[in-house]
């Protein structure tokens, strides 16, 4: 059975692949990385990966499907986990909504 909220990651990365058609950028939807600082294996649930100019970039795109608005705790993990994974930009999706 699919973990609670896999609906709406596969929903995002849809409409991202339809956003970027043509470009040559890679989605990956999980994708698990190994933290620079934690060492631990990190999943984010929908990754955008390009290489602009001559550097890699990672957008990490996080999902929550809850019945609460998520507030800035939420946040502040994401800052420290995009951090960990080396990504550029992070990206928050809520089905409920933000405090």
């Amino acid at each position: 059975m699919p973990r609670k909220g896999r609906d709406l990651e596969k929903l995002i990365a849809f409409f991202e692949e339809q956003l970027i058609k043509g470009e040559e950028i890679k989605i990956t939807s999980p994708e698990f990385i190994i933290g620079r600082n934690s060492h631990t294996k990190r999943e984010i649930d929908v990754s955008l990966r390009a290489k602009v100019d001559s550097a890699n970039r990672l957008v990490m795109l996080e999902c929550r499907d809850r019945k609460g608005n998520e507030d800035v705790s939420w946040f502040d993990e994401l800052f420290g986990k995009s951090d960990d994974v080396g990504a550029n930009k992070v990206i928050a999706v809520s089905s409920s909504g933000f405090s």
